[in-house]
């Protein structure tokens, strides 16, 4: 299974026909539209998600949806949305983010 396209903000511009704006569904794990619910995951992606559609030429498509931030300064883990499931060594506090590569 390939992985979702990321995140393309809040006015997608569809690849089909070249329309800014589109509407945007959250669909939870397990949801799908691209086939008559029946109560067994269908389509390619079974993970949460955004459902786009265009507005002008009714292209949809499917895209990740937005990547959990750090709380860092000395928060909690297990209050931390991007540490959830990460298990980090104890004393268990969120790092934070990554601070970037330096550029040579």
């Amino acid at each position: 299974m390939s992985a979702l396209p990321p995140f393309s903000g809040d006015e997608p511009t569809c690849a089909k026909c070249g329309h800014k704006g589109a509407s945007t569904e959250y669909l939870a794990f397990g949801d799908c539209h691209h086939a008559p619910r029946t109560g067994i995951t269908i389509g390619w992606h079974a993970n949460q998600r955004l459902h786009r559609e265009c507005g002008r030429c009714g292209h949809q498509w499917d895209e990740a949806t937005v990547p959990p931030v750090h709380l860092g300064n000395g928060a909690n883990a297990e209050d931390c949305p991007a540490c959830h499931g990460t298990n980090p060594p104890y004393p268990f506090i969120c790092p934070g983010e990554t601070p970037p590569e330096p550029t040579p």
